[in-house]
């Protein structure tokens, strides 16, 4: 099933289930169960839909095509590597985004995500652009897990998303992912750069 409980084994910067503290582990499986839901009412297509206008065919295939072997954990790396990078190249991000993740050691195929997510989400202010690309980069990786029927407290997309905020931002982050992403204000865009508390995000080594 979706919702599974093992030893996550990661031994790295980023935390596994195993990792997780008894409350934050309620929390995740929580979300878990709610992120089924939601994808039983068509979240998972519609998301898809949406980032279709994001990406390329060529990148998308990569990303969902059956020939891939469907793990989020290489986007949920590129995700926190902008993150940490935005402390550095906070006013760069936007422009740099692509080249941050490559020089930090993700694939060239999440370096192409980021700069095309970088390129076709309009983020009109500049301090909110390592965020959003962050969080797009995590409801991609929380898609391809569902998509994949894989258990989604072994998502590292959405273990780093339920660590880095609170539950109800969580859901509202998903639930703008339903919106359209190319939209200059629209929901997606405010959701993923709204901010909430400081959460436990991880230091890569």
């Amino acid at each position: 099933m979706i919702v599974k409980r093992h030893s996550s084994g990661t031994g790295g910067a980023a935390p596994g289930y195993d990792d997780l503290s008894p409350q934050e582990r309620e929390k995740l499986d929580a979300l878990a169960e709610w992120i089924i839901d939601i994808a039983a009412d068509g979240w998972t297509t519609t998301v898809s839909d949406r980032l279709s206008k994001c990406l390329d065919e060529a990148t998308l295939n990569r990303l969902l095509g059956r020939h891939r072997r469907r793990d989020c954990k290489i986007l949920a790396d590129a995700a926190r590597a902008i993150l940490l990078g935005k402390r550095k190249l906070h006013e760069h991000v936007g422009r740099l985004s692509g080249r941050l993740v490559r020089m930090l050691g993700a694939e060239p195929l999440e370096e192409c995500v980021v700069r095309q997510l970088s390129a076709r989400i309009p983020i009109p202010v500049v301090d909110d652009q390592a965020l959003v690309v962050s969080r797009a980069l995590q409801v991609i990786g929380i898609l391809i897990c569902l998509t994949a029927d894989s258990p989604l407290n072994e998502c590292q997309s959405l273990i780093d998303l339920s660590l880095a905020e609170s539950k109800e931002r969580v859901k509202a982050i998903l639930e703008g992912a339903l919106e359209d992403w190319t939209e200059s204000g629209g929901r997606a865009v405010r959701a993923w750069a709204a901010r909430s508390y400081p959460g436990r995000v991880q230091e890569a080594p």
